[in-house]
């Protein structure tokens, strides 16, 4: 059982954390902000495919855990199930993430040739 005080699968939030910290300060940089004042958006860090693997796991650990503004967050379909159902993400977030998804569906199926779909 998987008990939240435990240091088990902590490594990889205690490094996208860092990573995020280090892209922060990157952004804050004197260069950037000349960048943005000529209309440059940022780069977003990803945080990508965050879905949980060890079944001890909460099925939503590395989503609530690294929900910041500014990121992409990739997930498998079960995961995002799982979060629309019992996650701490605000709603809000989750129906923009939503539509974003459906729409980056509708994109790859428009690029794949005729009568190919893609797996969900």
């Amino acid at each position: 059982m998987y008990e939240e005080s435990a240091p088990r699968g902590k490594a990889a939030i205690a490094n996208a954390r860092l990573a995020y910290q280090i892209h922060e300060q990157t952004l804050d940089s004197e260069r950037r902000h000349r960048l943005a004042a000529a209309g440059a958006r940022p780069q977003r860090p990803l945080w990508a495919s965050t879905g949980v693997k060890d079944p001890a796991y909460p099925d939503t650990m590395y989503v609530s855990e690294l929900v910041v503004a500014g990121t992409v967050n990739t997930m498998p379909g079960t995961t995002l199930a799982a979060f629309a159902d019992h996650g701490t993400l605000e709603r809000d977030g989750l129906r923009k993430f939503a539509r974003s998804w459906d729409e980056l569906g509708r994109t790859v199926s428009g690029e794949l040739p005729t009568g190919t779909a893609p797996a969900s």
